[in-house]
């Protein structure tokens, strides 16, 4: 019986011609875990001239920075921070953070001003009786996640921000208000933030945000 599994799949082995490779491009290496065999690799990655490493990561705490420190992984790499809706306020949270000069700007899509504002604003269109519930979400919060859920703002995060900001708004977003950019630009700016605000009139999230911009 014929074996078809493989008929007509295209592999290197099929190929007359081995496939071009830019030579004038280095390869970038991300390294996921960051203990002496990764150390082992860097020494050999670190004699090739095609070769940068560009990011790290461990799950230990501070391990990765202290990696990335010491080989100096990522000086030269220029960051932008993004993210969309809960991940855009988190991008914007992070300017209360020491980042590295690497990180240029932070590009926040759709973002919140506070995790306190977006549940108590949600709670209300669902009808949950926020008040009762939200003793339970602080205690959650401080419990599981080490913080206290008042104390977390992207509002006052951008006006301490170092670094340049984009904001993006869909004008009929029906689930975080165009409002919340709207206020957050109107704050930063007026204390001197360097931030644009880009807000699209016909866009009900940031999915449609996108498909404008490609």
């Amino acid at each position: 019986m014929e074996d078809k599994s493989m008929k007509g799949l295209n592999t290197f082995t099929d190929q007359t011609e081995a496939p071009k490779v830019d030579a004038t491009r280095k390869m970038r290496i991300g390294i996921i875990g960051c203990g002496w065999i990764a150390g082992s690799h860097m020494d050999s990655y670190l004699k090739q001239p095609d070769v940068e490493i560009v990011a790290a990561a461990d799950l230990v705490p501070g391990k990765a920075e202290a990696f990335c420190e010491r080989y100096g992984v990522g000086e030269n790499v220029k960051i932008f921070l993004w993210g969309v809706s809960m991940g855009g306020a988190t991008v914007l949270m992070s300017l209360d953070l020491p980042l590295p000069k690497n990180v240029l700007g932070v590009v926040s899509d759709c973002p919140y001003t506070s995790p306190e504002a977006i549940i108590k604003l949600v709670g209300k269109k669902i009808k949950m009786p926020v008040a009762l519930l939200f003793p339970f979400l602080r205690l959650g919060a401080r419990l599981f996640g080490g913080f206290r859920l008042g104390e977390v703002s992207a509002e006052k995060s951008v006006l301490k921000s170092e670094k340049p900001v984009l904001l993006l708004h869909g004008a009929e977003d029906t689930f975080v208000p165009c409002e919340m950019s709207e206020k957050m630009a109107n704050d930063a700016r007026g204390a001197g933030v360097e931030l644009r605000f880009l807000k699209f009139e016909n866009a009900t999230e940031f999915a449609k945000i996108f498909t404008f911009i490609l």
